[in-house]
C-alpha cells in the first residue's frame, strides 16, 4: 500500500509538471531540471542538471531551484566543462551567484545560480546544460525540485544582449528515494584539520532505511583500523536511528582514517552505505601538497582561523576563501597562483558553498606570499575586515577589485604591475586602508568610488608615473598622486622610490625594533584558534609563535629585502644560524621581558596545552 501511494504521487507530479510543455509550442524555450526524475538510495548521492533548450541569444541567466532539506543535503553546484553559456572568449563571463544554501529556511535549502556574459559575445544559441547540482539522501521519501517561474524575486530570468528578458517556460524535477526490505545507512560526521591536543566530538548515526524494524544493530566505530567506541542497539524500527558520539584528541601529528560501521543485517542487499570514512588531519599547518595537492582542498580541510602553508610551486587554481584562514606561501617570487587567463584568480566571498561547506558572515582571511597572476581578477574581495600583503599581483584585467560595501580591508606591501587596472574600490567601499603598496606599469594605476586611505604613518605607495619632486630627500613626494581627481581621492604621501618589504616589520613603520618584539611576545606560545593568536607574528609558518620567530625578527633587522628579494622564512632561517650564538642570550632577556609583561593577560589554561590522548 505504501509503494502503491508514493507511486501515484509521482504520476500526479509527473503530470502536472509535463502539462505545460506539453502546451508549449514545438520550439519554444525551455528551461528545465534533467533528469526530471531522480532516484538515489539513502546515503547515496546523485546530480542533476539544470538545462536549457531551443533557446536564442541567451546573454545572461538566473535561477533559484528549492530542494527538501529533509530528504536532500546539497553538496556541490558548479558549471560543468562545456556549460550552454561558456563564451568564445574565456574570460568573458562573470558569475554572480553559484552557491547552496542549506539553511534557507526550516523545511527547504536553495540553489541560486546568475550567470552573464561580457561583450564582444554576443549570446548563446541552442540547448545545453547551464548547471550541475549534487544532493546526498540523508532521508527516505519524495520531493520535488522547484524552479519557479511567477515569483518575482525567485523566478528564472533570461536576458538577451539588449538586457531584454526572454520568453520561456519551466520545468521542474521530482526526487523519489529508493527502499528496500532491509536497509541501514551510516552517517558519520567529523572536522577535517585538528590542532595538535585539539579535542572534538565524533558523531556517528545509523539509521534504518528499509521497510522493517531491525533488531540487533552493530554501530562502531574505528580509528585507523581500531576499534574505539560500538554500541549495540536492540531495536531501530523504522525510519529512526540511533546516534553514537565519541571525544577524541591527538598529539601526534599526522593523518588519521575515521570509520563509522555497521555489519550488514540478514536479507540486507545493498550494503556500501553500512560503511562511511573520513580523513583527519592532525597538524599546526595544513600543507601544500604535503597534505592536499591543491590550495582550495586545503581550504575546504581548513577550520576557522586555521594556517595554509603553500610550498613554491605554480597552482593553476580560481581559489575561493569562504572562512577566516590565513593563506601564506612561501615566497611571494616563486609560490605562483595561475588564473590560466580567465575569472578570479583568489575570491574571499563572504557568503560561499564550496563541496560540502558553507560559511556564512565575517571571513577575515589574510593572504600572503604569492605571486597571482593571469586572471580577469587578481583578488576579488566580497567581504570585510580582510588583509592582502606581501604578494605580487600582475597580468590581470583588474589587480585587486573591492567589492561594493566592503569595509576595514587592509591592502599593503603588494607589488601590484602590469595590469588594466592596478587596484578599484568600488561603490560604497569605507573605511578600506591601502598603503606601503608599489604599483608599477598598470594601464591605469587606481580607481576610486569609495572612501579609503592611500597612506599610513605618513607614508603612502610607490606609483611609476608619478612625476613628484622630493625636495628634503625624505623619499615622500612633495606633491600628493591624484587617483581621482574627480572625487577629490588621492594618496598625499606618495614614496619617491619602491617600497621595500621588512621581514618581521610586525607594526608597518618600515623597520624592526623593540615594538615589533613586544607585538610578537603579546602572541609568544600561541597557536592557531588560540586567544592570543597573530598569524603576522608566526614569521617561519609553522603554526607556533615561539623564540624561532622572536629569533628571526631580530635578526632581520640587520636586512631590508629590496621588494624583488623578499626575505623568505627559510632564507632568514639559514641567516640565523651564525647569529644565534652571540645573540641569543640578549634575545631571551628581551622576551622574558617583554612576555612576562604580556603574560598577565592569559589565564594559565589558556597558555597550557592540555593533556592528549587517543
Amino acid at each position: 500500500m505504501r509503494y502503491l501511494k508514493r507511486q501515484v504521487i509521482l504520476l500526479v507530479v509527473l503530470f502536472l509538471t509535463v502539462l505545460p510543455c506539453v502546451s508549449a509550442d514545438i520550439g519554444e524555450t525551455l528551461v528545465y531540471v534533467d533528469p526530471q526524475i531522480s532516484h538515489a538510495a539513502l546515503g547515496s548521492t546523485f546530480e542533476v542538471n539544470v538545462s536549457i533548450a531551443n533557446v536564442r541569444g541567451l546573454y545572461a541567466y538566473e535561477f533559484k531551484l528549492y530542494y527538501n532539506t529533509n530528504l536532500l543535503d546539497g553538496v556541490e553546484v558548479r558549471l560543468p566543462k562545456g556549460h550552454f553559456l561558456e563564451p568564445v572568449d574565456p574570460v568573458k563571463i562573470w558569475i554572480c551567484k553559484l552557491e547552496i544554501d542549506d539553511d534557507f529556511n526550516s523545511t527547504h535549502g536553495r540553489v541560486w545560480v546568475a550567470v552573464g556574459l561580457f561583450c564582444p559575445e554576443t549570446g548563446n544559441y541552442g540547448s545545453g546544460a547551464l548547471a550541475t547540482i549534487t544532493f546526498r539522501v540523508i532521508n527516505s521519501g519524495s520531493c520535488t525540485l522547484d524552479l519557479c517561474k511567477e515569483d518575482k524575486l525567485d523566478r528564472v530570468i533570461l536576458v538577451n544582449k539588449n538586457a531584454e528578458e526572454m520568453a520561456f517556460e519551466v520545468r521542474g524535477g521530482y526526487f523519489d528515494c529508493d527502499t528496500e526490505e532491509h536497509e541501514i545507512v551510516v552517517f558519520l560526521e567529523v572536522p577535517s584539520h585538528l590542532i595538535p591536543g585539539e579535542s572534538a566530538n565524533i558523531n556517528v548515526a545509523v539509521q534504518n532505511g528499509g521497510q522493517s524494524d531491525e533488531t540487533n544493530v552493530l554501530l562502531q566505530l574505528l580509528i585507523n583500523g581500531n576499534v574505539v567506541n560500538s554500541t549495540e542497539i536492540n531495536l531501530l524500527p523504522v525510519s529512526s536511528s540511533e546516534n553514537l558520539s565519541f571525544r577524541w584528541r591527538s598529539l601526534d601529528e599526522a593523518k588519521y582514517n575515521v570509520t563509522a560501521y555497521a555489519p550488514s543485517l540478514t536479507g540486507e542487499n545493498s550494503v556500501l552505505n553500512n560503511l562511511e570514512s573520513k580523513m583527519v588531519l592532525v597538524s599546526h599547518v595544513i600543507q601544500v601538497p604535503m597534505h592536499f595537492l591543491t590550495i582550495q582542498e586545503a581550504i575546504q580541510a581548513a577550520n576557522l582561523g586555521d594556517t595554509i602553508h603553500v610550498s613554491p610551486g605554480t597552482y593553476y587554481e580560481h581559489v575561493v576563501i569562504n572562512k577566516a584562514v590565513t593563506l601564506a606561501g612561501e615566497n611571494m617570487t616563486n609560490t605562483i597562483i595561475d588564473g590560466s587567463g580567465t575569472w578570479r584568480v583568489v575570491q574571499i566571498r563572504k557568503s560561499w558553498m564550496y563541496g560540502c561547506m558553507m560559511q556564512v558572515g565575517k571571513v577575515t582571511a589574510r593572504i600572503s606570499g604569492f605571486t597571482i597572476q593571469n586572471g580577469f581578477v587578481g583578488v576579488h574581495v566580497e567581504s570585510n575586515d580582510n588583509t592582502i600583503e606581501d604578494n605580487i599581483i600582475k597580468n590581470c584585467d583588474y589587480g585587486v577589485y573591492l567589492f561594493q560595501d566592503v569595509e576595514r580591508n587592509v591592502i599593503r606591501r603588494n607589488t601590484i604591475t602590469t595590469n588594466e587596472c592596478g587596484i578599484i574600490c568600488d561603490w560604497g567601499t569605507r573605511d578600506n586602508m591601502v598603503y606601503h603598496n608599489n604599483f608599477i606599469n598598470n594601464t591605469g594605476q587606481a580607481v576610486n568610488k569609495g572612501k579609503t586611505t592611500w597612506n599610513y604613518i605618513d607614508k603612502g605607495n610607490y606609483w611609476s608615473d608619478y612625476n613628484g619632486t622630493d625636495a628634503d630627500k625624505d623619499n615622500i613626494g612633495d606633491y600628493s598622486y591624484e587617483i581621482n581627481a574627480t572625487q577629490g581621492a588621492r594618496d598625499a604621501s606618495p614614496l619617491m622610490s619602491k617600497y621595500a618589504c621588512v621581514l618581521g616589520d610586525l607594526n608597518d613603520d618600515g623597520g624592526i625594533d623593540v615594538l615589533d618584539l613586544d607585538i610578537a611576545a603579546a602572541s609568544f606560545r600561541s597557536f592557531p584558534r588560540h586567544p592570543q593568536w597573530n598569524p603576522a607574528a608566526d614569521i617561519n609558518i609553522d603554526g607556533k609563535v615561539n623564540i624561532i620567530d622572536i629569533a628571526l625578527i631580530a635578526k632581520t633587522s640587520e636586512k631590508h629585502s629590496d621588494v624583488n628579494d623578499v626575505l623568505s622564512p627559510i632564507d632568514a632561517f639559514e641567516l640565523l644560524a651564525p647569529w644565534i650564538g652571540t645573540a641569543s642570550l640578549i634575545i631571551l632577556i628581551t622576551v622574558a621581558i617583554v612576555y612576562v609583561k604580556h603574560r598577565g593577560r592569559q589565564s594559565p589554561e589558556e597558555l597550557t596545552e592540555p593533556e592528549v590522548h587517543v
